[in-house]
This record gives structure tokens, sequence and C-alpha cells, in this order.
């Protein structure tokens, strides 16, 4: 499984059947096979207790990874806030992440990639902070120089440590649209995002990890330029965004691996039947081609109903190549 999805990374051949990765996958809990503890409900715990989780959570991985026929495993990644003052639920505090990734890799690294969130380039703001930033790009266009600069100095120190332990493969989550257009202008990202990523994709390649680009929204008109960064993988491609993975797999057939993009949405919300028939669809639509992952546009958030996840598996294993 996990030769597929490298070989997916470098868009070559691989078995009968696309590779299933998740950009995050929370559902861990869910598949009666273990117990999963990250976020806020980690953070509760003794420093004895989480160190007994941090195995646990491993075997959890192991055992649901084995089940559904997963490719990749995205590692939690570290603090970040889906709110102001509310913490995302798939995160580990520094102090746990790396043991956590050590102990995930030496139980399924061999039969499993690896995926580890190191950020390293640009985003578009979150809400509160949309306005001030805006302005500042247009005020102040050193000091977004120098951020920028900063993210990608800590994203080399988050490769340099995970490469160290034989993590395969580098992610950076960089939204530069909304589901309308780029947020940023062609000179914004001609300055402040592309140079950035194709430096970051460097880096990464030269500790021995493939890199893959997250970003959300309609990147239609930045396709190219992210192409020509040298990525291995762009994830979301999301539908609800005007984004046709099929057109986007075969126009680069042989520059870039695609990731994704059945709707989280009807993932969440819809029926077996539906997500069954649109990963079907997908499937026969995409045909044999070497670029391509496939998975949920986004993450895939505990709510998810596990019958709606076991559609997108058994499509997979239904409609294999020939």
């Amino acid at each position: 499984m996990k030769i597929d999805f490298l070989k997916a990374l470098e868009c070559h051949n691989y078995s009968k059947c696309p590779p299933i990765w998740e950009l995050e996958f929370h559902l861990w809990n869910k598949f009666g096979v273990g117990k999963f503890v990250v976020g806020t409900d980690f953070m509760k715990l003794t420093d004895k207790q989480k160190d007994v989780v941090i195995y646990r959570n491993a075997e959890t991985v192991a055992r649901v990874s084995e089940m559904l026929c997963f490719s990749a495993v995205t590692l939690p990644g570290g603090y970040w806030e889906v709110a102001p003052g509310e913490p995302a639920y798939y995160f580990l505090p520094e102090t746990h992440r790396l043991a956590q990734a050590k102990v995930i890799k030496e139980m399924i690294g061999n039969d499993v990639a690896l995926v580890v969130s190191t950020g390293g380039v640009m985003a578009m703001p979150e809400g509160d902070d949309y306005v001030d930033f805006s302005i500042q790009m247009m005020t102040d266009a050193d000091s977004i120089d120098e951020m920028a600069r900063q993210k990608l100095d800590n994203a080399k120190i988050e490769i340099d440590k995970y490469s160290d332990i034989g993590i395969d493969v580098a992610l950076t989550a960089s939204d530069i649209a909304d589901s309308h257009s780029l947020y940023f202008s062609p000179e914004q990202l001609d300055r402040y995002v592309y140079p950035y990523l194709g430096e970051w994709n460097q880096y990464a390649k030269s500790k021995g990890m493939k890199s893959i680009m997250h970003t959300d929204g309609n990147i239609n008109k930045a396709l190219d330029k992210i192409a020509a960064s040298g990525v291995n993988g762009i994830q979301a491609l999301d539908s609800t965004a005007d984004m046709d993975i099929v057109a986007v797999q075969r126009k680069y057939e042989n520059k870039v691996c695609v990731c994704g993009n059945i709707d989280c949405g009807k993932v969440l919300l819809s029926s077996p039947i539906t997500v069954y028939e649109d990963t079907k669809r997908l499937l026969l639509e995409i045909g044999e081609s070497p670029n391509f992952v496939i998975g949920a546009s986004n993450a895939l958030e505990h709510q998810a109903p596990i019958e709606n996840y076991k559609a997108i598996v058994e499509a997979v294993q239904n409609i294999k190549r020939n």
C-alpha cells in the first residue's frame, strides 16, 4: 500500500486500487478496534497517561489503517485554533507530537506512508486577521516578506526533525483561495507564495521526503505555477469551488499528483449510497491515471458516519484497474 502512494506522488503506475489517503482522518475511534486520544482530551492526561496513550494511539492507527486499506496517514499536527480560543481536534502538544510520530513509524512505517504537516508557505489570513493582513500587504510589504521567510525557516526545522525519523512526506496546508477566486493577486503570489513553495519543496526533497501542498478554493489560475514549483502532490481540488480534478489530472499527468476530491460535506451529511456513487463516478472518470490519490476534499471530521466512509473504501475496492 505504501509503495502505491509514493509511486502516485511520482506520477508512476501503481497497483489495481488507487491509494487512499486523507488530509486529516478524525474517525479513528469509530471502528471499535482501539482508542485514539488527541487534542484537549490528551492535554487533560497526566504525563504517565500520555506516555501510555501514545502507544494505544499507534495501535489504533495500525488497526484502522489495515481495515480501511490506507496507503498513507497524516500524523497529528501542532496546536492551532479553528476559532479564537477554540483549539482544533487533531493536534498534539509539541512535547509529544514527535514521540507519537516515532511510535507510529515503528509500528506501521514499512506498510503505510506517513505524512507530516510542516507548514512553510504563506496562506490567506483567518477571518479575524483578514482586513489587517490585507492592509499590511499594501502598506508594509517588507514585513510580509519577513513573515513568509520565517514560515519557511520554521518549516525547515520541522522537516529536519521528521525526516530524521524516516517520515515519508512533508505537507504544507496553505490556503491561497476561497471558493470563488484567489485571495492573492498574481504579483503577490509571485512575491510571497511561489518562491517559498519552490524552496520548501526542494528542501523537503533534499531530506528524502516527498511534498504535498494543500489549498482550498478555486486555484485554477494558480495551477501552472504550483505544478512548476516541483511539488509532488496537490490536495483538495474541491469540486464545490469549481475544481475539476479529472481535468487537472489530465493536464498535469506527468508533473504532479492530484489528491482528493470526494466532497467532505457529503461524507458528513449525505447517505452511503450517495458517497458510493460519487466515488464510483470519480474512479471511472479518472480511469488508470498514474497521478491520482483518492480521499475526501478536506479533513474528515469525527461526526461523519462510518457507513459513509466505508462507502468510499468499498467503491475503491470494487472499481479496480484491469
